[in-house]
């Protein structure tokens, strides 16, 4: 019970996290080409806004939405090393180490909070445990 609460708040204040990025999207392509924040950034942004929506879905019905709660906690994960491993190589990164360690435990956090697998029915009408 803890756990599935625990959960679902993660998904909440992450979607809303996510969702947050709408803000400086909406000004960097109303600005266009005077904008401060690079295309790449921009492209992320639209990536994690739509992440952000799907997060608050899965909020309501966790174990409905589990290989969705382990594809985002997965992905963030991998971009994240990815990320930390370039901010150690560049000099230009250094600063948002700490940024991207964070967003790395919530990776790790939602992998480790996502429901088990759930058994399904069989043939015969039992349930069997899935493989």
């Amino acid at each position: 019970m803890i756990r599935e609460r625990a959960l679902k708040i993660l998904l909440v204040l992450s979607g809303l996290a996510c969702l947050a990025g709408l803000y400086p999207l909406s000004g960097a392509l109303r600005d266009g080409t005077a904008s401060t924040i690079n295309r790449q950034d921009q492209m992320i942004l639209g990536i994690y806004i739509s992440l952000g929506v799907f997060l608050l879905i899965a909020a309501f019905n966790p174990p409905q939405h589990r290989s969705f709660i382990l594809f985002a906690g997965w992905s963030t994960l991998a971009h994240d090393s990815v990320m930390i491993v370039q901010g150690i190589q560049y000099h230009d990164l250094r600063n948002d180490l700490l940024g991207f360690a964070i967003i790395a435990v919530i990776g790790l956090a939602l992998i480790a909070l996502a429901p088990a697998k759930q058994a399904r029915a069989s043939a015969t009408g039992a349930l069997a445990p899935l493989p």
